[in-house]
């Protein structure tokens, strides 16, 4: 009688035990992951929220310009447009053309790489005053705008940001 009572007493522990764990599981796999921000790395770089890119480098003596814009559309296209103004001249090259779905996703991998949405919070005024060209970079996201300049300093990873865009800018003049 007394080894009945002791099996019946080892299983209900066993059974609350069963419930515990499982609770214990169903709890971090809902919860455990929420301070996660986008998966690997733990950082959101918020690439996949950008909707169109706005590139210009002018200015210096020679008065060299040349300005791109890439606009998503309704139907994920991406609207174009390029200028151009040699140096020492007043005349302009201007561009416009429809590319397809996915021409922005060179300009999100470049902004995961870089961290840059993230080092356009982060800048901080530049300490010399060039007498030269200034790039300025602006993406545009469903509701925000990042700029960034060559006329402030960004961490050590945002450093190729400026020539790794305008090389795949130039890329897509090409097509």
């Amino acid at each position: 009688m007394k080894f009945s009572k002791i099996i019946k007493i080892l299983l209900i522990v066993l059974l609350v035990w069963a419930v515990i764990l499982v609770g214990a599981f169903m709890f971090v796999k809902i919860f455990g992951k929420m301070h996660i921000l986008d998966g690997p790395g733990m950082i959101n770089t918020r690439e996949g929220e950008i909707t169109g890119l706005y590139f210009e480098c002018g200015g210096g003596k020679d008065g060299e310009y040349t300005m791109f814009s890439l606009k998503e559309q309704a139907d994920r296209t991406v609207l174009m447009k390029y200028e151009y103004r040699p140096p020492l001249e007043d005349s302009k090259e201007k561009i416009s053309k429809i590319l397809p779905e996915g021409t922005l996703d060179p300009f999100r991998y470049i902004c995961r790489e870089t961290e840059c949405l993230i080092s356009a919070w982060d800048s901080k005024p530049g300490d010399m005053i060039l007498d030269g060209a200034t790039t300025t970079i602006i993406f545009y996201l469903d509701s925000e705008e990042f700029v960034l300049s060559t006329d402030c300093v960004y961490p050590e990873i945002s450093d190729s940001v400026f020539s790794d865009v305008r090389t795949q800018l130039e890329q897509l003049l090409e097509q």
